[in-house]
């Protein structure tokens, strides 16, 4: 048997080098397959061994196997077709390489028993994987203007360029809008304040066709038409359909807006298609399989919600892992709640001593197997620094930070608290002007951190020349576009309850 040395693969016949290779994973194997190498009563050493690279070893039909790490699948496979083999160490399962999920190409052959199913498999998996990295290149965090800092109410230019230029100068380029923002004007603020200062290679931009924009197919072209023109761009890397779920894909499939898009792209005004999600996973999935085009999703998923029984974010993931879909995370820090620690939270996370509450949100995201890029809303410089800080040599959270984060999580879940995000889609068709998020976070802040005097003195100014919680006539309007899910107008009763009486 040759040494194998710096090589991570080897393949020999006695003294005989027949190949070698310094890639890492399944890759070597699929070369030598593609090759057509012969290897036939072969050694292969190789550093980490499981079910998947064992099944093709079998179809090589090597004679025997040195593996560095072997898993319990692997050794299965191995004496099953009666192949020799040794290991220095010996592992329950190969597990990704963030260290907290299964390999991927494990997962490719969960159920796979054949060699030759393996090898079909295995290719298509890895397949799969670069295509994901070719929908969305570059590093793994995007600026999403939906919570852009303001004077007044008007968006503040000047600091959002200052934002924009140490996002670029950083190595960062993906911009996240939708025409409803900041009350429609998102996109001109990402026109005057990227479009029109950058070359248009220095950024990608995703936009975002929402319900309320639409009724018709010809509604659709005039509606992307305009906001081409609004964010100042030729074409769109990214356009989603916003929001999908089971309230509004049946008006997405009437009007033909995947179809619309599928034009679109051919015609080279969008690059990637995919939509942005808000239900539960088996709709999801059901969506996915129907439109089968979609190259990416997005998806509300942060530490908290991870197991949440109504946002199913880990459930969501598994979906879009399983359609082979590159994910876009929204909502990380859950509208700065895991930013706004309550007490107990806090205090778990600060002994850490290693970084801000949004740092070991936003890494909890970044971290999961799947995820190509996630969003932060930041609303001023303070924040963009932060999140650089951390996200410019990205690292995923180790053991301790994982079990710290949990226990975070699990000491506010028991809290009684309204879990909104603070996306503000409820506030546009509230009849009585109602400023709905605000009063729930005044809510929050009497509930979550004990002090109830601030809450109400906020609960005053937020309602001065707006709707009260009172004001609430139940026509139901804002229920039908949270994201959530949330009985808004019993929160309502609740909020007028606490503040107004």
């Amino acid at each position: 048997m040759a040494e194998r040395g710096a090589y991570n693969c080897l393949f020999s016949r006695g003294e005989e080098l027949l190949f070698a290779s310094r890639k890492s994973g399944i890759a070597p194997l699929l070369d030598v397959i593609d090759s057509r190498i012969d290897v036939v009563g072969a050694t292969a050493a190789d550093k980490i061994v499981g079910k998947a690279a064992a099944l093709l070893y079998v179809f090589m039909g090597v004679s025997r196997v040195e593996a560095d790490v072997l898993s319990e699948a692997g050794e299965e496979v191995l004496r099953t077709y009666g192949i020799a083999y040794s290991a220095k160490v010996r592992t329950k399962r190969i597990v990704n390489r963030r260290g907290d999920d299964i390999c991927p190409m494990e997962r490719a052959v969960e159920c796979v028993r054949s060699p030759k199913e393996a090898v079909t498999a295995v290719s298509a998996a890895l397949r799969q994987i670069r295509r994901n990295m070719e929908v969305i290149k570059g590093k793994n965090f995007g600026f999403g203007l939906m919570r852009l800092p303001t004077i007044g109410e008007e968006i503040d230019y000047a600091q959002v360029k200052q934002m924009v230029d140490e996002f670029i100068g950083a190595g960062f380029s993906y911009f996240d809008t939708a025409k409803g923002y900041h009350g429609e004007r998102s996109e001109a603020a990402f026109r005057e304040c990227v479009a029109k200062r950058y070359p248009r290679d220095r950024f990608t931009i995703t936009d975002k066709l929402s319900q309320n924009y639409f009724e018709s197919e010809e509604d659709i072209r005039k509606c992307f038409e305009e906001q081409l023109e609004t964010c100042g761009v030729e074409y769109f890397d990214y356009y989603f359909m916003h929001a999908q779920g089971r309230n509004n894909y049946p008006k997405y499939k009437r009007c033909r807006a995947y179809e619309i898009a599928k034009e679109l792209k051919a015609e080279g005004k969008i690059r990637h298609i995919g939509f942005s999600f808000h239900d539960t996973a088996d709709y999801l999935d059901m969506i996915l399989r129907e439109q089968p085009e979609v190259e990416l999703v997005q998806i509300q998923l942060n530490y908290i919600d991870f197991e949440d029984p109504k946002i199913q974010s880990r459930r969501c993931l598994e979906v879009c892992r399983k359609h082979g879909k590159p994910v876009v995370v929204m909502e990380p820090v859950k509208g700065g709640r895991l930013v706004n620690l309550p007490k107990e939270a806090e205090k778990i996370l600060s002994g850490l001593h290693g970084g801000s509450a949004a740092s070991y949100a936003i890494r909890f995201a970044a971290g999961q197997e799947g995820v190509r890029m996630v969003l932060s809303g930041m609303s001023n410089l303070e924040q963009l620094r932060d999140n650089l800080s951390f996200m410019r040599d990205f690292r995923p959270l180790d053991e301790k930070e994982r079990a710290a984060v949990e226990a975070a999580a699990e000491s506010m879940r028991v809290q009684d608290v309204i879990p909104c995000t603070g996306c503000a889609y409820c506030v546009a068709g509230c009849p009585k002007r109602i400023p709905i998020p605000d009063l729930f976070a005044d809510m929050n802040g009497r509930e979550q951190w004990q002090d109830r005097e601030e809450g109400k003195r906020r609960y005053e100014a937020h309602t001065r020349g707006k709707g009260r919680a009172s004001d609430c006539i139940r026509c139901g309007k804002c229920e039908q576009i949270c994201p959530q899910h949330l009985p808004v107008r019993e929160f309502l009763q609740k909020t007028a309850k606490t503040f107004e009486t």
